[in-house]
């Protein structure tokens, strides 16, 4: 939901709101998320999907993911403030093909990436005794590819 407001001569407020409207279809998105990230965590590790290894691990993720559907209002809120400040720190900026975006694509940007973000705090909230594995165990420099047009960027000899 949203409400826009002139806030100043430059600005406009635009309020994102968030509620859960069904606990029951929270809990079952909760259940295909850990069965999603316990897929995922299998493959990463070899364990095989059929095997006790993975249904526990399953079970486990699925008993703490629906535990965390109590604070999804707090995982929400949090992932809409992280959005919120990478956009005011113009480290991130929403996609748009007009010279203005809509205030229903801000909407529809602003909770897909919430969204995303929110997936993320419930694994990491749920995948702690689980998944997480010590600083020893990942390589020394850990990479993550990420994946761009090449028309839209010009490699330069700069690392970060």
């Amino acid at each position: 939901m949203e409400e826009q407001h002139l806030h100043n001569d430059d600005t406009i407020e635009i309020v994102i709101s968030s509620s859960i409207k069904d606990i029951e279809l929270a809990k079952k998105d909760a259940n295909d998320l850990a069965w999603e990230h316990s897929t995922e965590f299998a493959k990463a590790t070899g364990i095989s999907l059929g095997s006790e290894e993975f249904e526990e691990l399953f079970r486990v993720l699925s008993l703490q993911y629906e535990a965390n559907t109590n604070h999804l209002k707090y995982f929400l809120t949090t992932a809409i403030l992280t959005v919120r400040e990478l956009l005011e720190s113009k480290t991130l900026a929403l996609p748009h093909s007009n010279d203005k975006i809509t205030s229903e694509e801000v909407l529809e940007l602003i909770t897909s990436a919430a969204r995303v973000l929110m997936a993320s705090y419930v694994w990491i909230a749920g995948g702690q005794a689980i998944s997480w594995p010590t600083n020893d165990e990942l390589p020394e420099t850990v990479n993550i590819p990420f994946y761009f047009d090449k028309d839209d960027v010009v490699i330069t000899d700069r690392e970060v």
